[in-house]
């Protein structure tokens, strides 16, 4: 699957959630807020952390959420990600 479409699954998932166990998705968004925010870490660092994470256990949703906030943060284009490559 491409990664715009396990993006797609993951921006369902979340809404589903949200929906159906609002109990449950209200402590999980605020993990994820608090996760991002600034600390000991940038937010570069903590999401290329969280990519590694996601690749060594195989989570393919968060493989490719975490690529495009990677990819937002350092704020890739074609090109740079063609030279990294």
């Amino acid at each position: 699957m491409v990664m715009q479409e396990k993006l797609n699954e993951v921006y369902a998932l979340v809404e589903r959630l949200g929906k159906e166990y609002p109990n449950l998705a209200e402590p999980f968004t605020v993990f994820l807020r608090r996760v991002e925010e600034k600390g000991a870490l940038d937010t570069k660092t903590k999401e290329l952390i969280s990519v590694a994470l996601a690749v060594a256990l195989h989570r393919e949703w968060c493989i490719a959420f975490h690529t495009k906030k990677v990819i937002q943060v350092l704020n890739f284009h074609k090109v740079k990600i063609d030279k990294v490559l």
